[in-house]
């Protein structure tokens, strides 16, 4: 079994510019490697655009329909098929591309067994469970844009004819109503499953996510960061000067109209859950 594979999730023919600077950036930090590295796309999307930058890339095509929104790519990322198609991995690392990453750590943070690691949630505005088991204030391993997935873990919690779906009677309506896939995995089923992950404070040294203000106050220093970083258009003033690439107008603008459509998204997310 090979350690790990690295998945980016991309749906539209055209890159943002963001999504240019993720893909240059891990290009620039895995692509001379002997890395297996995958787009997970729709099965009709013209991947040139795409192969122009990180060429030496694999496919894993699924249903356009799992494409359509954040919902919809929610519900992909809950099905057992899509962790079954990288069953020769152990690890699947996740690199949305409104990514970042820094430096090649992603073998020697598989090689630490955890199940789950993601930027840790800060913001109790994201309705996850925010408190631990004394009732305090605590955040939360983690988003999903980025970050390390054990392979057959995921497949035991998606998997519709397996122990832990069928004793929990978690059926196919049920994940229809979940509006974000991050959240189920690490807040809502955590009662029932215990993912095996890092605390908080150690996975501030593999992955941010946003919140990036409160991490640098926790750290007491703007100078640290993480092996990579998800969500890298919000928090533009923060990030200038440290991701050599945010130094322009344009991405500037693109960041601030980003956040507005990104809460959009979120709302319509939930709306389209609560539908089903």
């Amino acid at each position: 079994m090979k350690k790990f594979c690295i998945t980016i999730p991309v749906y539209t023919k055209e890159l943002s510019i963001i999504d240019k600077i993720g893909l240059q950036k891990i290009y620039e930090i895995t692509g001379n490697k002997k890395y297996d590295v995958y787009f997970i796309c729709p099965k009709n999307l013209d991947l040139t655009n795409y192969k122009n930058i990180y060429y030496n890339t694999l496919e894993c095509r699924f249903d356009d329909k799992w494409f359509v929104s954040l919902y919809s790519y929610t519900q992909l990322c809950m099905q057992y098929e899509f962790y079954d198609r990288f069953s020769e991995y152990e690890y699947m690392f996740m690199y949305q591309l409104d990514s970042y990453i820094w430096e090649d750590r992603i073998e020697e943070i598989c090689n630490l067994g955890y199940d789950y690691i993601g930027g840790p949630i800060f913001s109790k505005l994201a309705n996850w469970n925010l408190v631990d088991n004394n009732g305090d204030y605590c955040p939360k391993v983690g988003n999903g844009g980025c970050g390390w997935r054990k392979i057959s873990t995921f497949k035991d919690i998606c998997n519709p004819n397996g122990e832990f779906r069928k004793f929990y009677n978690i059926t196919d309506d049920y994940l229809k109503g979940i509006s974000f896939e991050d959240k189920y995995f690490s807040n809502d089923i955590e009662h029932i499953y215990d993912l095996n992950k890092p605390s908080w404070e150690e996975a501030l040294l593999y992955v941010w996510d946003a919140s990036v203000p409160e991490i640098w106050n926790y750290f007491g220093s703007d100078k640290i960061h993480p092996i990579c970083a998800h969500g890298i258009y919000r928090y533009f003033n923060y990030w200038y000067g440290k991701i050599p690439e945010y130094t322009n107008l344009e991405v500037a603008e693109y960041s601030f109209n980003k956040v507005k459509n990104m809460l959009n998204a979120y709302e319509n997310t939930e709306n389209e859950s609560k539908q089903m």
